[in-house]
């Protein structure tokens, strides 16, 4: 019974799982390019499906270049403790009312030399937005944003944006239901962007 709940919680939180994400490939499919190695893309939720490799790989491939102080980025000891699940269980009382993150990463998981075929090599990250939720607040915070420099002035974050607002609004949701057991009256107070 506790894996379902487990299951029924996150099916609260499931930003890459809904209409609004679909909507949003659809049209990143016709911007990014006519070629078909990019078709294969999909938004990916750290939080919900953690993967080390692409946080690592989000890192020091955007975050590192994007914010070369390291006064301007979170270090990713800091990532890794808020996202990995096998930390966040080890959470006491405290840190579990802190602030819960997510990143959203746009990622392509072909080669673009591949031609359609499977390819063996990293997949590409085309866009990332970091966001935490905090819960006494009930307010979310876009931490950052970046783009992949090959794939500037697309439009890609036009699409992305809109989806991070949107988890932070989930994130609403499922922590109130996670702490109340029912959905909550009121809607995220505000979301700020740094």
């Amino acid at each position: 019974q506790k894996s379902k709940l487990v299951n029924h919680e996150y099916m609260l939180y499931d930003p890459p799982s809904n209409p609004e994400t679909e909507n949003a490939l659809d049209q990143l499919r016709g911007i990014i390019t006519k070629d078909a190695a990019y078709s294969n893309l999909r938004v990916h939720s750290v939080r919900k499906d953690y993967s080390l490799e692409l946080l690592v790989q989000f890192y020091n491939e955007q975050m590192i270049p994007h914010f070369p102080l390291e006064d301007e980025r979170d270090s990713l000891e800091d990532w890794i403790y808020c996202l990995d699940p096998e930390q966040v269980a080890l959470y006491d009382d405290e840190a579990k009312q802190g602030p819960l993150m997510d990143i959203l990463l746009l990622v392509c998981s072909c080669n673009p030399e591949s031609e359609g075929k499977e390819s063996s090599i990293s997949p590409i990250i085309l866009a990332g937005v970091a966001f935490e939720y905090y819960q006494k607040a009930e307010c979310g915070l876009i931490s950052y944003v970046t783009v992949n420099p090959s794939f500037r002035r697309r439009g890609i974050m036009k699409q992305l944006h809109p989806l991070a607002i949107q988890a932070l609004k989930f994130l609403h949701i499922h922590c109130h239901y996670t702490r109340n057991g029912c959905i909550p009256d009121n809607e995220i107070r505000a979301i700020f962007a740094e």
